[in-house]
């Protein structure tokens, strides 16, 4: 049988190409891995201002200087996030293997690939839907145990409902204020149609025209481990500490993230398809709360509805271009991701459907307290022989929290149709 010393010196090759595998590789991975920065401490405390300073003034020639006047910023407390995957191969395999170093490196490689998918998947979903927010309605109605559509992760909404045999607990937040409407179970959830059904009363009428409400899963603990989603940074009314809640008044309306729907009629809004008004109904929405400085430069949405939106936005498959000014000349502008505008829309699988999801991506983090790599804190070599099991066994980890100090610079269009959505019932 293959000793340690063998098997370490065989993952040691692949270790480095495992490494630059793991974060990548999809639209979303990629652009976090694209804005990751290392930050130390056990907690981040980033300061954000939610005013601008009072210390400014015209005066008359000569006057006076304007009186001092400054703004406290708030504090945003981010905490780190955990993600661990464990390595391993079995001790028949390498008994079978012996001392023939080809099987053992087709073992450690065929492990390393697995390990490399599974890790990849569960980040990726991470990196939309993470932490506890998982969506939002587009309609407006005040209906009791009915039919609502959803767009996002409505498959996480419908595995936790057979994960607890039974309704889970839901809070629907009006993202025209962050305020609370509804503390309701969902007892069904259809991820092909985006359907979920909503027990008991809920009211979505008072919610302004132009807004979606966000689904928070509110019952249980599990998920709140889960490093934060752009979900999350968008809809949840507490952000990393500071209300932004402005029901009455109050709060930081400048934490508050835009998340319109596809309708503003009277009546059900229910979906449509998108339309290039409302997207730039939502560039101009951000623009304004942002005072232009904003710049969207990336756009998120489920890999179904790209064809929908190239289509739209008239990108065809070769454009012409201008380059250095001895244009036109032919440029693919791809299959999947393309430009529009300046913004350049991507395809994901773990995108929600029913939404596009706009970010400045100079105003969103990845932070890191230990970039992704297999643990060898001994010096020993990273791999080990468990002591409960007939195997061999690494550990690969990463610390690291998705955030944005500006969370105004991004937003959401909801209530899109996609192939096989169904309606709400009204």
């Amino acid at each position: 049988m293959a000793s340690l010393v063998t098997l370490d010196a065989i993952l040691a090759q692949a270790r480095l190409a495992i490494s630059d595998a793991i974060g990548k590789g999809t639209p979303v991975l990629d652009f976090l891995d694209k804005i990751g920065r290392p930050y130390k401490g056990k907690s981040l405390s980033i300061p954000v201002y939610t005013a601008d300073p009072t210390g400014i003034a015209a005066v008359a020639a000569g006057g006076n200087y304007p009186a001092v006047g400054d703004v406290t910023p708030a504090e945003l407390t981010v905490p780190w996030a955990y993600a661990l995957a464990r390595f391993n191969i079995d001790g028949p395999a390498i008994e079978a293997a012996g001392s023939d170093f080809s099987q053992l490196k087709d073992a450690v490689q065929n492990e390393s690939e697995r390990l490399v998918r599974a890790v990849n998947r569960r980040m990726n979903r991470w990196g939309t839907s993470g932490r506890t927010v998982w969506g939002f309605l587009n309609e407006r109605k005040n209906d009791t145990d009915k039919l609502w559509e959803m767009s996002g992760d409505v498959a996480k909404l419908a595995a936790d409902i057979v994960l607890n045999a039974g309704p889970v607990q839901c809070t629907f937040i009006d993202m025209s204020d962050y305020s609370t409407i509804g503390n309701n179970e969902v007892s069904t959830a259809d991820a092909a149609t985006g359907l979920i059904t909503v027990d008991g009363a809920l009211n979505t009428t008072g919610v302004a025209s132009d807004y979606g409400v966000a689904v928070v899963f509110s019952d249980d603990a599990t998920y709140n481990n889960e490093p934060r989603g752009m979900y999350e940074l968008m809809g949840v009314p507490t952000y990393y500490g500071v209300d932004r809640t402005t029901a009455g008044g109050g709060g930081n309306a400048l934490l508050q993230s835009n998340v319109i729907t596809i309708g503003v009629a009277a009546g059900a809004n229910q979906r449509g398809e998108p339309t290039l008004a409302r997207i730039e109904a939502l560039m101009d929405l951000i623009s304004e709360r942002t005072r232009g400085e904003a710049v969207i430069d990336t756009a998120f949405v489920h890999a179904r509805q790209i064809a929908g939106l190239k289509a739209l936005l008239q990108a065809n498959t070769i454009i012409n271009v201008s380059v250095d000014g001895k244009g036109p000349k032919d440029a693919d502008a791809g299959l999947s991701g393309f430009y529009h505008g300046g913004v350049q829309y991507l395809p994901d699988v773990d995108m929600g459907k029913g939404l596009i999801v706009l970010a400045d991506s100079s105003r969103m983090k990845t932070a890191m307290l230990r970039k992704g790599d297999f643990v060898n804190d001994d010096g020993n070599g990273p791999l080990y022989q468990s002591a409960t099991a007939d195997n061999v066994q690494g550990l690969w980890k990463k610390y690291y929290q998705l955030f944005s100090d500006a969370p105004n610079y991004m937003g959401a269009l909801v209530g899109l149709e996609f192939p096989g959505a169904g309606d709400g019932t009204t």
